[in-house]
């Protein structure tokens, strides 16, 4: 797997200079080139992205007037990775003139996500950047709409951290609340990821409203609460299985076991299990398995996997297979030895297994 940093390497610089060449014949791209091609090597992805940033406002001209049309037009010539120094250099020079760099980062987020790029503004300036992001609520572009959630998520991976949202969950409500119904699902994800971060600070104020949703009996909008749950669902959080309809249950476990018992890299571990049901009522059944991976020092890390849910007549007994895949993955580092693996049903832990991961 080639590593994440080389979306942005010296060969894909070629291609953005190229790109700021067509729509600015000045742009001095050999010298553009010469100043990082040294520089991008060593380092990392968001290094690199900040390199040719400042290597891009080196040789284009300094007023915005004139610098943000050439990032713009030479934005549309691009795609992926290669547009996010582009939005940078917005943030860079563009934070004292908020409705020219909100226009750019408009044009630029149906390329290549803005969100990164426009928490400056939400920091610096709230009220206005949120005033722009509530005009576009019925935007043509999903990909404008869903830069209104994610760019205002409180607790964004790689993003800045925003400190005020995370704080008071009801600043960006009134934009959640808007795209709930969104068409698209690509927008509906974003407004549950938005919402699963306020999990973390405010699990109550979060089911209190997600339940007031409930009245909309709407599968979209029900989905949109599974996904915004599903952090305080994997703690087991009472409140939130109970707003899914489960709720502590009698069921027997029977059979438990894992396969195979040692493994490399990119292979499937399976779990077996029979569960019956001993209530006297249907009940819903939610499953997750739980990998404490092994860290250098010997600790080990947890992290949750969904599994699914089912529903059980009384007296029901079901045999199930949970198909767990062990991908090699940029996040993560496997260190051999033996994990461990517990199965979680309604929030409940049960005993653990082990199983031997191999390298």
């Amino acid at each position: 797997m080639e590593p994440f940093k080389e979306l942005l390497s010296f060969e894909k610089s070629k291609i953005i200079a190229k790109a700021v060449k067509r729509v600015y014949p000045n742009f001095k791209e050999q010298e553009f080139l010469r100043n990082i091609k040294d520089k991008i090597p060593q380092l990392e992805l968001k290094q690199r992205m900040e390199t040719i940033s400042q290597a891009l406002i080196e040789f284009l001209p300094s007023d915005v007037e004139t610098l943000f049309p050439i990032l713009i037009r030479s934005a549309r010539n691009l795609n992926g990775f290669l547009v996010w120094p582009h939005t940078h250099v917005i943030v860079l020079k563009g934070l004292n003139h908020v409705d020219l760099s909100m226009n750019a980062l408009y044009e630029m987020t149906q390329v290549f996500t803005a969100e990164f790029a426009i928490r400056d503004f939400l920091i610096l300036h709230r009220e206005a950047t949120l005033k722009i992001l509530k005009s576009w609520l019925n935007d043509p572009s999903e990909h404008v709409r869903r830069l209104i959630s994610e760019g205002t998520r409180p607790l964004l991976p790689w993003g800045k951290k925003l400190e005020v949202f995370a704080e008071d969950p009801k600043i960006t409500w009134h934009l959640l609340e808007s795209l709930r119904h969104d068409p698209s699902p690509y927008v509906r994800k974003s407004v549950a990821n938005h919402l699963n971060d306020h999990s973390k600070n405010h699990p109550d104020w979060l089911l209190k409203n997600l339940g007031r949703w409930q009245r909309d009996k709407s599968k979209d909008v029900d989905w949109i609460i599974r996904h915004a749950s599903r952090t305080l669902i994997k703690k087991g959080h009472l409140k939130a299985l109970a707003l899914q309809g489960v709720k502590p249950l009698q069921v027997r476990v029977s059979k438990f076991t894992l396969k195979p018992k040692q493994l490399n890299i990119g292979k499937i571990l399976e779990c077996r299990i029979t569960l019956k049901n001993l209530e006297r009522n249907s009940a819903k059944v939610v499953i997750d398995q739980e990998v404490g991976f092994l860290k250098k020092n010997g600790d080990t890390s947890p992290k949750v996997f969904k599994g699914k849910m089912l529903e059980l007549i009384p007296g029901e007994s079901t045999d199930l297979v949970l198909k767990l895949p062990l991908r090699q993955v940029t996040t993560r580092v496997y260190y051999p030895g033996k994990h461990t693996y517990t199965l979680i049903l309604n929030g409940k832990r049960l005993k653990s297994l082990s199983f031997v991961l191999k390298i």
